[in-house]
């Protein structure tokens, strides 16, 4: 199993295109060239070592070393001064411990597939806790510094404060909202990298960690920590023979996200007239144009360019599992496809972004249609379990395996069914969340099919928010978000005259407004931002955010 692993990262960086690769640096030399910006490490403290150590979370699983968290815990204040000297020390030294390098692999079974197939199994890395803290006190540093120097971009959601999937999938379906309304085509193109955390390439990421402005001690620190990994597999209680790692990050290093997304910070610089966005390696390319074919020779030219960037920074785009979206201005419904580096790729009616069914009609109907489906399967469970178990225990298992399903990304799917007054019409699909949610409440408080009971009364009990208030609340902690980060097209939501004037042009039918409808996020984001209490809008403190919109949310209909 260890030399399934290894070996299938040497084949596929073997499968990189050779004929788009150019010169990984020449766009990031000339967009950096007047920075002057420059980064060094900081020796940290005690109470950081301590603060990290403590905010650890409880668990009996250890690497090669067999230290634990649950071993470590009751020794901390004795072992954080040490543990300080010796970060500092690697931090002084730009290198990496060797003894953190090792990493014991877990094989966990995908689900699909033979189970006598190495294939059907998936590596889990365990790697050394003093190892983990070395990296979390780099993590800071760096990302601090990338952050405020805004070297990440815009189009990266992944793995950064104040920004998530549905922050990704939100504001892209915004923009392709407004531009349809306006009456643009456009043309969502889905990559599909293989192992990118896996297959990069250690010396492409230190050139562009000096470009980025590190200077020669943290560069070397980064070269030590990506060279010389070790991996082990161990099955029950056999361990394999150790392997050199030649390539990629980490798994399981808080590290390893950080250096990903730097080191693809750069991807949007390549692209001319499209817009990309990422979650991590997860990326799609939005395009737009005044006609279909205007459209489809832009995708395959902006496409082609995203393929450049990948080839050049040796990371392997599988064009045969592209998918492709078009959004229409009209009810025009003939398919089409575009070639794309030898590969026709043909139109979807339904892709899987993020998680998310997205439509080519920017209708939620399949997605939340499938989503019931999943959800009353959990609920199956729920009440299988509920023969066991009390209402306390059953209620801590529902927020995880039922509650955390159908808040996933609902202020994208949902925000067009919000219902702010008890005068708005109900959508189909959202009365069927909720109706699954009262079966989950129900199930938990352990009350009978037949047993009548108010759907006010039980969410109460539990202290539950309906799918409407939920919904709500989501989509101000979006606003809230993008509105501090800075997050594009989502952040200008304190404007009321502009709100005030949108609505206005609404009512009057005029088609020029500043938002597409009236149930678009834009404007149901400005209208329950302007219901919010003051203390809300003016707080950068999340916990006091969500305090606040939760007593409005409170006031709106189940």
């Amino acid at each position: 199993m260890n030399h399934f692993f290894a070996d299938k990262v040497r084949k596929l960086r073997e499968k990189i295109d050779k004929s788009l690769v150019s010169c990984p640096f020449e766009k990031l030399k000339k967009k950096l060239h007047q920075t002057g910006r420059r980064f060094s490490f900081q020796n940290t403290d005690n109470y950081t070592v301590r603060k990290i150590l403590k905010n650890m979370k409880k668990s009996n699983s250890a690497a090669c070393d067999g230290i634990s968290t649950n071993v470590i815990k009751p020794v901390i204040e004795e072992i954080s001064p040490f543990l300080t000297i010796v970060i500092n020390k690697s931090l002084e030294e730009g290198t990496f411990p060797d003894v953190y390098k090792k990493a014991k692999i877990t094989c966990l079974y995908k689900g699909k597939g033979k189970k006598t197939e190495m294939s059907s199994y998936r590596p889990i890395s365990n790697l050394p806790l003093f190892g983990k803290v070395l990296e979390t006190v780099v993590d800071h540093q760096v990302r601090q510094y990338f952050e405020e120097c805004k070297f990440l971009g815009h189009n990266q959601h992944g793995f950064r404060k104040g920004r998530s999937t549905n922050s990704a999938l939100l504001s892209a379906c915004t923009r392709w909202t407004e531009d349809k309304h306006k009456g643009y085509f456009q043309g969502c193109l889905l990559f599909d990298l293989s192992a990118a955390y896996d297959v990069l390439d250690k010396d492409i990421f230190i050139q562009k960690a000096k470009l980025y402005g590190l200077d020669e001690t943290a560069t070397a620190w980064f070269s030590s920590y990506l060279t010389g990994r070790i991996q082990v597999v161990q099955i029950g209680t056999g361990i394999s023979v150790e392997i050199t790692i030649l390539f990629g990050t980490p798994q399981g290093s808080c590290l390893s996200c950080l250096i990903f997304i730097i080191f693809i910070a750069d991807c949007e610089d390549w692209i001319v007239t499209g817009k990309l966005q990422c979650y991590a390696d997860d990326s799609f390319l939005t395009v737009k144009a005044s006609s279909i074919e205007e459209l489809k020779a832009k995708l395959e030219e902006e496409g082609s360019r995203v393929l450049e960037y990948f080839a050049s920074n040796n990371l392997i785009a599988n064009a045969e599992k592209s998918d492709l979206l078009i959004f229409r201005p009209s009810k025009e419904t003939i398919d089409i496809s575009i070639q794309l580096n030898g590969t026709e790729i043909q139109e979807s009616k339904v892709s899987r972004i993020l998680g998310v069914q997205v439509s080519r009609n920017l209708k939620w109907k399949t997605h939340r249609e499938k989503l019931a489906k999943d959800v009353n399967y959990r609920i199956g469970k729920l009440a299988r379990l509920s023969r066991n178990l009390g209402t306390r225990e059953l209620k801590m298992i529902a927020h995880g395996l039922v509650n955390s399903k159908l808040r996933y990304c609902l202020s994208t799917y949902g925000s067009d069914a919000l219902r702010l007054s008890e005068s708005d019409s109900k959508n189909a699909e959202m009365k069927a969340l909720q109706t699954l949610q009262n079966k989950m409440a129900r199930t938990i408080l352990h009350i009978t099919p037949g047993e009548k009971a108010r759907t006010s009364d039980i969410l109460s009990k539990l202290d539950l928010l309906s799918i409407n208030q939920l919904c709500a609340l989501d989509v101000l902690m979006a606003a809230w978000n993008a509105k501090l980060f800075g997050i594009d097209p989502l952040q200008d939501f304190d404007n009321k005259k502009q709100a005030q004037k949108g609505l206005r042009y609404q009512a009057r039918g005029d088609v020029r407004t500043d938002y597409s409808s009236p149930q678009s996020f834009p404007h149901i984001a400005h209208r329950l931002w302007n219901m919010t209490s003051n203390r809300f809008r003016t707080t950068n403190l999340a916990k006091v955010a969500k305090e606040e919109a939760r007593i409005l949310v409170k006031q709106l209909p189940i």
